[in-house]
C-alpha cells in the first residue's frame, strides 16, 4: 500500500476566520509541502449560510480542485476539524490505491453514528462528475444532508466501485474510537470552543518536532487561546445545565 499516488488534498472552511480550521490548514500545508501532494484550500467561496449548504460545499470545493489540479488521480477531501497525527507518513501507507476497478473511499461511523462519514472522502478523478450528481440533489435534503445522499443514492448506484472502510487510520473520531494509530484524526460532533481547544492542544504536542510551525501565530498566543476557549466551554456548559442551551 506504499506505491506513490498523483494526490491532491482538498479542504476550506466558510466563513474564514475560525481557530480548529486556520489550525487544520497549517497542518495540511505542511502534510502536503512534506510529501509533495497538490493542496487546494479554499476559504473564499461563498455558499448560503445553511447548515446544509455548508455541508453541500464539500462538493463544491472537490469539483473545483479538479479543475485547477486536473492531473490528480486522487482528490482527498477533508473536514477543517481534521488534524494530521503522522507529519512523516503517506497516505498510501494506510490506504490501498491501486485497484482500478474502486472509484471512491468512505469511511464508517460504527458502532454508533451514520453509515458512512464523508468528513474524509477519496474520490478518483473519474468519479469526481459524481461530487455534481450529489450536489444537485441538495435541495430539501434532511441531516445529515450531503452524508445522507452518499449513503442512499451514491453507494446504492455504483456500489461495484466504492469501499466502506473502517474509519481507525484515516477518519478516526476523537472520543468514539481508538486514535493511537490514526494518521487523519477528526474531531466532529464538538461546539467550536471544544474544537479548538482539543486541535490546539493536541496539534501543539504532535507539532514540537517541527518547531516552525509552533512558531506561527496560532502557537505562539497557545495560553490565550486555550483559555478563552476554555472559559467558553465552562460557560456553555453551565448555560446546558441550566437547560439554557441545546
Amino acid at each position: 500500500m506504499s506505491d506513490k499516488r498523483k494526490i491532491c488534498l482538498v479542504s476550506g472552511h466558510y466563513p474564514s476566520g475560525v481557530l480548529f480550521a486556520e489550525l487544520t490548514r497549517l497542518s495540511l500545508e505542511e502534510y502536503a509541502k512534506t510529501h509533495g501532494y497538490d493542496l487546494y484550500y479554499d476559504a473564499e467561496t461563498p455558499v448560503p449560510s445553511k447548515v446544509s449548504e455548508l455541508h453541500f460545499r464539500r462538493c463544491l470545493l472537490l469539483l473545483k480542485a479538479s479543475e485547477k489540479y486536473p492531473d490528480a488521480e486522487w482528490y482527498i477531501w477533508l473536514d477543517t476539524d481534521i488534524y494530521v497525527q503522522f507529519m512523516d507518513r503517506r497516505i498510501e501507507e494506510f490506504i490501498d490505491l491501486s485497484d482500478p476497478n474502486i472509484l471512491y473511499h468512505l469511511f464508517h461511523e460504527r458502532p454508533k453514528g451514520f453509515p458512512v462519514n464523508t468528513g474524509v472522502k477519496l474520490v478518483h478523478r473519474s468519479a469526481i462528475h459524481w461530487e455534481q450528481e450529489i450536489h444537485d440533489m441538495r435541495h430539501d435534503c434532511p441531516f445529515p444532508f450531503e452524508q445522507k445522499i452518499v449513503a442512499e443514492h451514491i453507494i446504492p448506484k455504483y456500489k461495484e466501485k466504492i469501499i466502506v472502510h473502517d474509519p481507525y487510520y484515516l477518519n478516526c473520531i476523537l472520543g468514539k474510537h481508538d486514535t493511537s494509530g490514526a494518521l487523519f484524526v477528526h474531531v466532529c460532533g464538538n461546539s467550536e470552543a471544544n474544537r479548538n481547544v482539543k486541535i490546539l492542544k493536541n496539534t501543539r504536542k504532535i507539532y514540537q518536532s517541527r518547531k516552525h510551525l509552533l512558531q506561527t501565530p496560532h502557537y505562539q498566543k497557545f495560553y490565550f487561546h486555550f483559555l478563552t476557549n476554555y472559559s467558553k466551554r465552562v460557560f456553555q456548559a453551565g448555560m446546558k445545565a441550566l437547560g439554557l442551551g441545546n
